[in-house]
């Protein structure tokens, strides 16, 4: 029977720290790199030999052990920060919510596409606010756009015009 990703994190995170594991402490405030990495290496090593689940497609993916571990480096870090039995029992709150907003569609993703195109053949400023403008209607169709309230009491006159 093979483990979980995340089992499989918090299970080598307690071996490697065995004794020294604080389980209502967030396991970022005193685990060391040195540990980290043993977590790490154990992690991978059970992926690769498929006590870890690991999907087929990627398998495909990281078809070598320095993809698979590359790909473990940020799976161990996440499950770190989201994991209640390794963060203290807390609540995961990302930093910036809503920056993978979008990043699934295919219009936004072409759109962006065109905007790279056109940056690097030095496109005029106005075809390049065109696609700007494309893009940031297409994320306010998605929902993914945040909406930014100024008080504008509290701006100097002189700039108010720019709003």
């Amino acid at each position: 029977m093979t483990m979980t990703q995340s089992e499989s994190v918090v299970f080598f995170a307690k071996q490697v720290l065995g004794e020294a594991f604080r389980p209502n402490q967030p396991i970022l405030e005193y685990i060391s790199k040195d540990q980290t990495s043993q977590v790490v290496d154990a992690v991978t090593a059970s992926i690769l030999e498929g006590g870890t689940d690991f999907s087929t497609t990627a398998r495909i993916k990281y078809d070598e052990p320095k993809k698979v571990r590359s790909y473990v480096v940020g799976m161990v870090n996440n499950w770190f920060r989201k994991g209640k039995e390794l963060n203290g029992g807390g609540v995961y709150v990302p930093k910036n919510p809503g920056s993978r907003a979008g990043n699934g569609d295919a219009e936004l993703k072409e759109l962006k596409l065109l905007k790279k195109a056109l940056t690097e053949r030095n496109a005029k400023p106005e075809a390049l606010a065109k696609v700007d403008a494309a893009i940031a209607a297409r994320l306010e169709t998605l929902g993914a756009t945040k909406k930014i309230e100024i008080n504008l009491d509290l701006i100097p006159d002189e700039l108010k015009d720019l709003i």
